[in-house]
């Protein structure tokens, strides 16, 4: 039977990759936040569904949240994409789960 071993070399440049992954979304968070809201980029809620009914309650409950930046998670992708392209950018092995998340995070973003 395989088994999946880790040596500790491995698993410190991992927790190392992700600090800094960490560290580089907590300094950028401010500046993402005031570029959202300077911009006017927020959460719009909807008066009526997708078959143009009147939807008082919905529209009640969910008011607190107009106007709220919901683009958290461009920054959270692209640390990620730019700490691993920086971190393995030798491994071919990396090139594609990085393009395919990078791919799907602009679909996402398109459809705000």
């Amino acid at each position: 039977m395989n088994s999946f071993s880790v040596n500790s070399t491995d698993l410190f440049s991992i927790l190392v990759y992700f600090s800094i992954s960490f560290l580089i979304a907590w300094f950028a968070t401010p500046f993402l936040t005031d570029f959202l809201y300077k911009n006017r980029i927020g959460k719009k809620i909807r008066d009526v569904d997708y078959a143009s009914k009147k939807t008082p309650i919905f529209s009640k409950l969910h008011q607190a949240k107009e106007n709220t930046p919901t683009l958290g998670g461009v920054l959270i992708w692209g640390t990620a994409s730019i700490v691993t392209f920086v971190a393995n950018f030798t491994r071919t092995g990396t090139l594609l789960p990085v393009f395919t998340l990078i791919a799907l995070a602009l679909l996402a973003l398109s459809t705000i």
